[in-house]
């Protein structure tokens, strides 16, 4: 292993480790948390032009598979769906949590384009279909999305702020949108550090 290439192990492992104990807080009740796991999920596997993920600089990126617990959406269902979320329900009140493995959870491998951009929410009645990754860079890029103005355009929508070709959302619902997005992230971030103990177990 060349001195580049332990750096960038040495990188991603330090990464892997904010990313247990920063899912772990989020676990604990701080869904703030998930803002920092979108941020960190995305230097390790995001690449645009201006910059490379670490996977991809490490040469791997390809040659990994993902780990994906999420149903995919039936459009004749006709509903609106969270893949990577699921609303818990109490005599006073509801919550939505990531699936994390639990119950029966669905657990595919998939190669990074199809694990990045299958749809992790959908609302077909307020035109919003965000995948893995428009999730992540929404959180990352909260509370107003990001430059891209598509993901820009489905965070203010989730957020109820009107857009020239999105349905507002209804005011109450806000929260519980939200709420939707950071159990998403906290979802990925979990499918994201199973597929690497999976593969690259010296990083734990």
């Amino acid at each position: 292993m060349t001195e580049v290439e332990k750096d960038l192990k040495d990188r991603l492992k330090e990464l892997v480790g904010f990313m247990k104990k920063s899912a772990d807080s989020y676990d604990a009740g701080l869904q703030g948390e998930a803002r920092r796991l979108a941020a960190v999920i995305q230097i390790i596997i995001r690449d645009d032009e201006g910059s490379e993920s670490l996977l991809s600089a490490m040469g791997v990126k390809d040659k990994l598979f993902f780990y994906d617990e999420s149903p995919d959406y039936n459009p004749k269902v006709g509903l609106p769906m969270s893949g990577l979320a699921i609303v818990t329900i109490c005599k006073t009140s509801h919550r939505y949590i990531p699936r994390l493995g639990g119950g029966s959870a669905i657990k595919k491998k998939s190669p990074f384009d199809i694990w990045w951009n299958k749809t992790g929410y959908i609302d077909e009645s307020k035109n919003i279909n965000l995948s893995r990754q428009a999730i992540v860079t929404g959180v990352a890029n909260s509370p107003v999305g990001s430059a891209n103005h598509e993901l820009a355009g489905a965070f203010e929508a989730l957020t109820g702020k009107k857009t020239a070709d999105q349905t507002e959302v209804v005011a109450e619902s806000d929260s519980d949108m939200i709420a939707i997005m950071l159990a998403s992230v906290r979802q990925i971030a979990h499918e994201l550090l199973i597929s690497l103990e999976v593969q690259i177990p010296d990083l734990f």
